[in-house]
């Protein structure tokens, strides 16, 4: 059973933890092709692929 995400007791799309997971590792991979990390943090990291309604 999945759980609901929530941010400050309000609920958070599956769309808007996505979006927020490929911000992140958008930044994080010009972070390290820049120089300012020496691993790719968020490598591994992928989008959830869950699509609630």
């Amino acid at each position: 059973m999945l759980r609901e995400q929530t941010w400050n007791g309000h609920p958070v799309k599956a769309s808007t933890i996505n979006n927020r997971v490929r911000a992140l590792r958008a930044f994080f991979r010009w972070a390290n092709e820049n120089g300012y990390t020496r691993a790719q943090l968020m490598k591994k990291i992928k989008p959830s692929g869950i699509h609630l309604r």
